[in-house]
């Protein structure tokens, strides 16, 4: 997908959208949430636009095919209390059953391509204190690591293609979420040039060689601005949950 065909398929009213061409539009972006960010990406995404306005009772099934666990319409705005909901696949556990019945109670699991099921004994942490609920945690990370390893083998060998992820730096992401506004507009790229890349306009609009090299700056944006509004926003997601909560905050090293 090029500029042109991702503002083809921006058909819906885009409701609110700021203005790209004024930064202030975009103000308190430092204090930003990563899941906040996601969000901003993804409601620019015109096939969940598309699908986030329609019910019915497969809306889960097609929530989750965006790494969402519900539909939210896209031109809602992000609440702070978003923040500490678990709205996101990447920071869920799928599922949990519990046997709370003496004697036990069966239970059977079909899993499929990709699952992973474990079982552990609480019986054991009310004997030892809840301080054995950290051991199991770890124990239960370490499995899941080697499980994630065989599923990244066993998807390539079944030809899948494992993504490539180089999760951005903050300061990487107010350009390319305005990018998503700014070919949303069909911004030409005299306009794109000179907001993104104005040291090359000191002297006028660049030419010849110049103009070559800032053009192909401005194309590598746009590229990851559709990636992140695609699928990119995924990534922010494990990063919400890194930072320290604590009130000694600490940042997030990305490369």
């Amino acid at each position: 997908m090029n500029a042109k065909q991702y503002a083809d398929l921006l058909k819906l009213d885009q409701g609110n959208r700021p203005n790209w061409l004024d930064a202030e539009r975009y103000a308190g972006h430092e204090l930003w949430s990563y899941k906040r960010w996601a969000w901003h990406f993804l409601q620019r995404n015109p096939q969940y636009q598309e699908t986030s306005i329609k019910g019915g009772p497969t809306s889960q099934k097609r929530a989750n095919a965006f790494g969402r666990v519900s539909l939210k319409a896209y031109k809602m705005q992000y609440a702070p209390e978003e923040d500490d909901k678990k709205s996101w696949l990447a920071e869920r556990v799928s599922n949990i059953d519990s046997c709370q019945v003496p004697g036990g109670s069966p239970v059977t699991y079909e899993l499929e391509f990709g699952e992973v099921a474990f079982v552990i004994d609480l019986r054991q942490s009310v004997r030892s204190g809840r301080a054995a609920i950290t051991s199991m945690f770890m124990d239960a990370r370490s499995r899941l690591n080697d499980e994630f390893e065989k599923f990244e083998k066993n998807l390539e060998k079944s030809g899948g293609r494992l993504p490539e992820i180089v999760k951005p730096r903050r300061n990487q992401l107010l350009p390319r979420l305005r990018m998503c506004d700014a070919m949303w507009k069909r911004a030409s790229d005299d306009e794109l040039i000179r907001v993104f890349y104005p040291g090359y306009c000191i002297d006028g609009m660049p030419t010849g060689y110049q103009r070559e090299a800032v053009l192909r700056k401005v194309r590598a944006l746009q590229s990851e601005a559709i990636r992140m509004m695609e699928e990119g926003y995924l990534e922010l997601i494990p990063l919400h949950h890194i930072q320290d909560k604590s009130s000694k905050k600490m940042s997030v090293r990305v490369e």
